[in-house]
């Protein structure tokens, strides 16, 4: 039975219709500059067969590229290199047993992948980073792994055009700061869609986050989520810690809420549209949030009261309090307003 879903997820991603750019040759990919390539797959006479063996023979700068087909490994990246695959949707890594790449090393970049795991438990991850800076991750497919990407101890990653989803959460960042996620789609994950764990000054934008069951959890101080989409999940977005931001945003129609705020201060919240949510937004003992210019599902001249609790600790009593947003929108944001 495992063996074909395993053949009916590949004969998927090898649809030719989602097969962009085909016409591209792989001379396109690589980099320039004193690094020599490698070539994983194809045809030719000096060829690695696996991406690992190409990689244990590599040097700081060079360049690995991989022809199209499915590679049953796990690689583990130890060098400055470049990752290339040749088209996203059908150069595959299906690891079985750790984690489906692993990154330890700054300065690499891995580009057009599809990588899909055969039953890795918690905590590995298709895509991790232990403590590297400046790794760019770009392209990739990202499925059915414990935990998407993980991105731990580790800084100014880029991670941008992926599509991340049915694991059992998406990404991930533990102790981690100054990462940005753009341009991706994250969606049906198990758990959370992003998970913000003591991690700072990340930044999610311009990304789709939908029907995972928490789109995304930020537990952490002054990140910011920007212009993206927040829809059909169980729970919007919640946010705790300080100084976090969230701004140009849709957040619409997750079923529980939209925007809850819990043991937070000081966040901003503004310039989104939230509507259509169970519950559009809470905060319990949450104290000092700005909300502002938000469009809450129709036209409100006056301020906009936003329920929730403040918890006096002495007695543990929750006392009903109100949060106002003073200046909402007549209208929903647009994202071509200077504002």
């Amino acid at each position: 039975m495992k063996k074909a879903i395993v053949i009916g997820i590949v004969s998927i991603l090898f649809m030719p219709a989602i097969a962009i750019n085909e016409n591209m040759s792989h001379e396109s990919f690589i980099t320039e500059g004193d690094g020599k390539t490698l070539y994983v797959g194809g045809s030719g006479p000096n060829n690695y067969t696996k991406i690992q063996d190409a990689i244990d023979n590599a040097s700081n700068g060079d360049t690995i590229f991989v022809y199209s087909g499915i590679y049953h490994e796990s690689i583990f990246v130890n060098k400055s290199i470049d990752i290339v695959g040749e088209y996203r949707y059908k150069t595959i890594i299906m690891a079985a047993e750790r984690d489906a790449i692993n990154v330890t090393v700054c300065n690499v970049n891995v580009t057009g992948f599809t990588i899909v795991s055969e039953g890795i438990k918690w905590p590995c991850a298709g895509i991790k980073l232990f403590k590297t800076r400046n790794v760019s991750i770009l392209d990739c497919d990202i499925y059915f792994s414990p935990i998407g990407i993980y991105v731990y101890a580790s800084d100014r990653n880029k991670i941008e055009n992926c599509d991340i989803g049915k694991n059992s959460c998406g990404v991930m960042l533990n102790l981690s700061k100054e990462n940005s996620f753009l341009n991706c789609d994250i969606h049906h994950n198990l758990e959370e869609g992003f998970c913000l764990l003591s991690s700072h000054k990340n930044i999610i934008g311009n990304c789709n986050i939908y029907k995972n069951d928490e789109g995304v959890m930020i537990a952490g101080n002054e990140n910011m989520v920007c212009e993206s989409n927040i829809l059909e999940n169980h729970n919007g977005i919640s946010v705790s810690c300080m100084f976090n931001r969230i701004q140009k945003c849709n957040i619409y129609k997750n079923s529980f809420y939209g925007i809850l705020l819990i043991a937070a201060f000081k966040n901003m919240v503004f310039n989104n549209n939230i509507c259509k949510n169970g519950l559009n937004a809470f905060f319990a003992n949450a104290a000092l949030n700005i909300w502002l210019h938000n469009y809450w599902g129709l036209p409100l001249p006056f301020p906009k009261p936003i329920f929730g609790f403040l918890v006096w600790a002495f007695r543990e009593i929750a006392i009903p309090w109100f949060n106002f947003d003073l200046m909402p929108r007549m209208k929903p944001y647009e994202g071509n307003e200077n504002e």
